[in-house]
């Protein structure tokens, strides 16, 4: 082995521990009583770098004790919360994108190219400058602490993802889409499927 080489897996190495530290200190706090716990806090010549019986049902009792003192209600809450905004994002995001992709893929209209090109350009518009704007819409509205600032902003489109749908729609050959045609689809059944 070179010596180039060694030095360069010594310092992936070296790297690598000290990447995967905070990990270690992780695990090994979640594992370890309270007592134990509060001691690394405050010292780490009291800490158990590996405790000797790991407490699994730390892990539970945090889950069933976090954010309500109901027991498992804030996780269970959580939970649904997420998978509520979600589920309802990726299909405003689908339909929309799809959609929208599609027509500037495969429609012939006039102002097609201004148009994707003024959604292209929006993209460089950094998110913290509608930040502001958005919260006022979003209180004029009444959706302050609701989901729906979440959620119906995807059924209008992101330009990142209408700009993929569109390069996919745009790949599928011409032929495919004729012989869907023939068989009797309109533009949103091409669309479908």
């Amino acid at each position: 082995m070179k010596p180039s080489t060694l030095v360069v897996l010594i310092a992936l190495v070296a790297g690598s521990l000290i990447m995967l530290f905070p990990l270690w200190w992780m695990l090994s706090v979640s594992l370890s009583t309270p007592a134990q716990a509060s001691a690394a806090a405050t010292s780490l010549s009291d800490f158990n770098w590996m405790p000797q019986l790991a407490n699994w049902h730390n892990y539970p009792e945090a889950l069933r004790n976090m954010g309500s003192r109901q027991p498992w209600q804030g996780f269970l809450d959580a939970l649904a919360n997420t998978i509520v905004v979600t589920v309802l994002s990726v299909i405003g995001q689908v339909l929309s994108c799809s959609l929208v992709g599609y027509a500037f893929a495969r429609l012939r209209f006039r102002g097609r190219g201004p148009a994707f090109v003024v959604m292209i350009a929006t993209m460089m518009l950094p998110a913290q400058v509608t930040m502001i704007p958005m919260f006022i819409l979003f209180r004029w509205f009444g959706w302050i602490n609701t989901f729906l600032p979440l959620v119906v902003p995807m059924f209008f489109g992101t330009p990142f993802y209408i700009f993929m749908f569109r390069q996919f729609c745009a790949q599928v050959p011409e032929a495919l889409v004729e012989a869907a045609r023939i068989d009797g689809c309109g533009h949103i059944g091409v669309w479908w499927r």
